[in-house]
């Protein structure tokens, strides 16, 4: 039986005084002329530099100077009349101020970000408000700091690549959220934080993350994901989905090999499609005599594991890495190129094409 809250103790929430709010202690600047109230923090900036680089800060103050015209008070001329800026964080603004105030000197040393200690969450706070207020140079700069910061320093913290991906799909940035994604990938390789991969890759409509996240989920086994209490339970019902759906591609796939175009020097074409044909059963199928049932026992469902060994094998086949055996001799070696290809595309189109078999059932 649930309690109720208590006459008292309703009262006294209701009567608790709304917090005062505080100036920042680095950027209430004393002749400054613009007052904004973000978070219960007073920040006292001059306008100057909030009209800076065609922001939307330029389009709010001229309103502003509209409605002083019919003498009403400014909003931003003193603490009684802040800018209230509303979704924003403090942390936020104070990046936001920290690039527009910053020496250069200051500015230059990010601009190959080589440092461990290095202050990831402020450029990503700072391109997320910059985005938010169309400060359009210091969004790149801001973004192209998180670039060179990705490709130099491996991110330990899974929040701050959680936070990097939003804002790269935010910003719109390829490069960042290719870099992120590919981080990602690391995590769900080693078997970490998938649960949040899945709900991030949704919720961002990343399909390529969403669909990897979802088959990693999918072979770590049913008594995982059925025991995680971050899954929902309709995360879980397309879990499901997918288990059957890949299980029955996985059964498929053996009796369909990837299609290419022959070389044009292939004479004996039919020899060459029935030996390709053969060989990429051997190639996919775990019964007995197969490549698969030698090197590695897949889970049931795992489709991209066994296109991904294919192309590993044939490929040492291809660059006569491992002995032939015989089992290439009816194949132009033109054609075998070409047939490496089409399963290196054939991987590709199946790592896109995951999310798409974890779908809900109606």
């Amino acid at each position: 039986m649930s309690a109720n809250p208590s006459p008292l103790t309703t009262m006294s929430s209701l009567l608790l005084p709304e917090l005062p709010a505080v100036r920042d202690s680095q950027h209430y600047i004393s002749d400054a002329n613009t007052v904004l109230l973000v978070d219960r923090t007073l920040f006292r900036v001059h306008r100057s530099m909030l009209t800076k680089d065609n922001s939307s800060f330029e389009e709010m103050f001229s309103l502003d100077e509209v409605h002083g015209k019919f003498d009403q008070p400014l909003d931003g001329q003193d603490d009684d009349n802040p800018i209230h800026l509303q979704g924003d964080t403090a942390d936020e603004i104070r990046a936001l101020l920290w690039s527009l105030y910053a020496l250069p000197a200051e500015l230059h040393q990010f601009s190959t970000p080589t440092d461990p200690d290095f202050d990831i969450l402020r450029f990503i706070q700072l391109a997320r408000i910059a985005h938010k207020y169309q400060f359009r140079s210091t969004e790149r700069w801001a973004l192209q700091v998180l670039v060179a910061y990705t490709k130099r320093i491996e991110l330990q913290n899974t929040a701050h690549l959680e936070q990097l991906t939003e804002v790269a799909a935010l910003c719109a940035c390829q490069e960042l959220l290719n870099d992120a994604v590919a981080r990602w990938k690391v995590l769900l390789h080693q078997g970490r934080d998938v649960a949040i991969a899945i709900r991030l890759g949704e919720r961002l409509g990343l399909k390529k993350l969403t669909g990897l996240a979802y088959n990693k989920m999918m072979i770590i086994g049913r008594s995982t994901w059925d025991a995680d209490t971050a899954l929902t339970r309709s995360q879980k019902i397309r879990l499901l989905s997918g288990y059957y759906t890949l299980s029955h591609l996985c059964d498929l796939l053996p009796s369909r090999p990837p299609t290419f175009a022959h070389d044009s020097s292939c004479v004996v074409t039919h020899c060459c499609v029935n030996t390709w044909s053969n060989l990429w059963e051997l190639l996919t199928t775990d019964q007995e005599g197969g490549f698969s049932e030698q090197v590695t026992k897949h889970q049931p469902g795992d489709l991209l594991g066994r296109v991904i060994m294919a192309e590993s094998i044939l490929k040492a086949l291809v660059e006569y890495d491992i002995p032939r055996n015989g089992i290439m001799d009816g194949m132009h070696e033109m054609c075998a190129e070409l047939a490496l290809k089409a399963v290196q595309k054939k991987v590709r189109d199946v790592q896109k094409q995951l999310a798409e078999c974890f779908v809900d059932v109606e």
